[in-house]
């Protein structure tokens, strides 16, 4: 029976009714939803979105259920924590009696992301570049990076090598963590180093060379030297530092520098023992310092001889080469002079000199037996040759000496032949 008023009559077989009293039957009120509220995820992927219902009426305790009738999980009808989707709504009373509400939908703001992007520095000068870029989300945004500054913009500058960390927030509170990796384009580390010294003291046969680890291929090269060599190892230095700049791709530039060294300088000293007049029997000394390691000697005679001292020398210049580990060389040159005698010329040749003494300037007469080569030499008193004319092939003749760049003193005058030598002394009193 549907709700209504009712009155019930009886009859019995005999045809005899009664009437009994009204019957009222009453339904249950109606099911109403009052409301349905459904708010939308605040950031992307998060679930955290809700959906409210009110509805009354229906008997006893109301269920609320958003897939459509299948559940009915709430008896507040407040649903959380929902995804992005669409819910059907039903509300059911405590006689199983239900009514379906509206399809309410949850939305889900667009996916939220920040990209960065990152300028490498350059040659270790802190100045490269980091920013983001942001996609989805709701603006306006604010940003947090994790630099020393703490700063708050979308660009950042001043940078060294490192990571860098940004956080980008909507104006829902939604997060999105990104990072950018600065590089820096250095030029490296460099070594600097000497391949070989000087040989010899004031000789230019040394070389370096540098070594870079890092740096952008290709690099160039510029050596101080003289001659500002470009390549990788500079040759024929002298003793000095010497600077070299490496520069690469990207004109990033280190500098180096190398000493360049020179052993101590060889030096020598002669000293000689004047021959016998006619005789062969000189001697000369030498004796080396400095340079590198031992010495050879090397003196001109017609031996060769190989000592310090040399014997046997003749009149006339002699020159000692010494020479050291290194093969650097001094050499030297003197003279071995002639002790001379006071005896005088005998004949048949003839010899005079005049004024004796003189004052700078005297004349020498001479007569030979026999045409000969003809030298006339000048000794001081210690052997020394101070003057020397060639007469070349003569008999006789009057030469005349001019010693006006001549001490005061005594000197010997040789008159030399191919078969014979005579002496004469002399005083210059100027």
């Amino acid at each position: 029976l549907s709700a209504g008023t009712y009155n019930v009559s009886v009859q019995d077989s005999n045809g005899c009714t009664t009437t009994g009293s009204i019957l009222v039957i009453d339904e249950p009120g109606a099911i109403s939803i009052m409301s349905e509220i459904a708010t939308d995820l605040t950031c992307y992927g998060n679930g955290d979105g809700t959906i409210t219902i009110n509805a009354s009426g229906g008997v006893g305790i109301l269920s609320y259920s958003i897939d459509g009738g299948s559940t009915y999980p709430s008896t507040s009808g407040s649903f959380t924590g929902l995804s992005a989707g669409t819910y059907n709504i039903s509300v059911q009373d405590s006689n199983g009696c239900n009514i379906s509400g509206s399809s309410l939908t949850i939305t889900e703001p667009a996916a939220f992301t920040a990209n960065t992007n990152a300028v490498p520095s350059n040659c270790g000068q802190g100045d490269g570049q980091a920013s983001v870029e942001v996609f989805g989300g709701i603006g306006p945004f604010t940003y947090l990076w994790d630099d020393t500054g703490n700063s708050t913009t979308d660009t950042i500058t001043g940078l060294g090598a490192g990571v860098y960390n940004v956080t980008v927030t909507d104006s829902n509170g939604c997060t999105s963590i990104s990072a950018a990796t600065i590089t820096d384009a250095s030029a490296g580390t460099s070594t600097a180093s000497v391949i070989q010294n000087a040989t010899c003291f004031g000789g230019c046969d040394g070389s370096a060379t540098v070594t870079v680890t890092g740096g952008t291929a290709p690099l160039t090269y510029l050596w101080d030297d003289p001659a500002a060599q470009t390549v990788q190892t500079a040759i024929g230095l002298c003793a000095d530092e010497y600077i070299v700049d490496i520069t690469d791709a990207n004109g990033c530039v280190l500098t180096d520098s190398v000493n360049i060294v020179e052993p101590p300088e060889l030096m020598s000293a002669l000293t000689t023992t004047a021959a016998t007049s006619g005789s062969c029997n000189g001697t000369a000394t030498v004796t080396a310092a400095g340079g590198t390691g031992s010495y050879t000697y090397l003196w001109d005679d017609p031996l060769a001889q190989t000592t310090a001292t040399a014997t046997g020398l003749c009149p006339g210049s002699i020159t000692v080469t010494v020479t050291d580990a290194n093969g650097c060389e001094s050499i030297k040159i003197d003279s071995i002079g002639t002790v001379i005698g006071l005896s005088e010329i005998t004949s048949p040749a003839k010899l005079n000199i005049f004024p004796n003494p003189n004052q700078g300037s005297f004349k020498v007469e001479y007569k030979l037996n026999t045409s000969e080569n003809a030298i006339i030499s000048i000794y001081n008193n210690i052997g020394e040759i101070v003057l020397s004319y060639n007469l070349g092939v003569s008999l006789n003749g009057v030469y005349t000496v001019n010693m006006n760049s001549q001490a005061n003193g005594i000197y010997y005058i040789q008159l030399a032949t191919d078969s014979k030598i005579w002496n004469k002394k002399i005083s210059l009193i100027k």
